[in-house]
């Protein structure tokens, strides 16, 4: 098990993280892929899973195992595991994966700088007209930490990996921003402040709470 050394408190408009190694359990198809880790066989409803999550974490490396299908309030579930990515590879995502994964793609951009090469995710201009512009939000925070992100005008391209170093970011007022830059900064070694974290509320009001406890 990964050693974590991690800090999170409210400071006004902020949070403050720093860490190391971390280890972290939120939405499963999307944060195993930043942080290298898989997941333990647990019920999925497959509709959702199967909008593009599947082939986007078996093209980053990892592998994934399927068992006891059944139906449950009408809908296909099954459960899922997911083994680790030993050699985590960069991610190409664009047109129709990305526009059913579009409120995912800012916690994916900090998976693509941990990835031997480089990463390319278009097809997302709506990105641009959400609660920030979060092309240039998720550029900018990464920038900061030390990421080679460039913004394209519906995505970024992504070099890596890099290693990242705690840094004063902007959440934009945008809870996904936030979430996404708050796992960054568990990659990171140093401390991040993470300005106006406090916008998390509006869909995930425990997360640092929850991050806390899982660090």
């Amino acid at each position: 098990m990964a050693e974590v050394e991690s800090e999170i408190r409210s400071e006004s408009d902020e949070e403050v993280v720093s860490g190391s190694e971390p280890r972290l359990s939120w939405d499963p198809s999307v944060t195993a892929v930043p942080l290298g880790r898989g997941w333990d066989a647990r019920p999925c409803i497959l509709d959702w899973f199967g909008s593009g999550r599947a082939d986007l974490l078996v093209s980053a490396g990892f592998r994934i195992e399927r068992a006891n299908a059944r139906f449950e309030g009408g809908e296909p579930v099954a459960d899922l595991r997911v083994l680790p990515a030993t050699d985590p590879r960069p991610v190409n995502v664009d047109g129709d994966p990305a526009a059913r994964m579009i409120d995912e793609l800012p916690v994916l951009a900090v998976s693509a700088s941990q990835a031997e090469g480089t990463s390319v995710i278009a097809g997302a201009a709506e990105l641009r007209v959400k609660e920030s512009d979060r092309l240039y939000a998720m550029k900018e925070g990464l920038r900061a930490m030390g990421a080679d992100i460039t913004a394209s005008e519906d995505g970024w391209v992504i070099n890596g990996p890099r290693d990242l170093e705690g840094a004063r970011v902007s959440s934009w007022g945008d809870h996904r921003v936030a979430m996404a830059l708050a796992v960054a900064a568990l990659l990171a070694d140093g401390k991040t402040e993470i300005e106006g974290a406090e916008c998390v509320d509006i869909s995930y009001p425990d997360f640092f709470d929850h991050l806390d406890e899982l660090a």
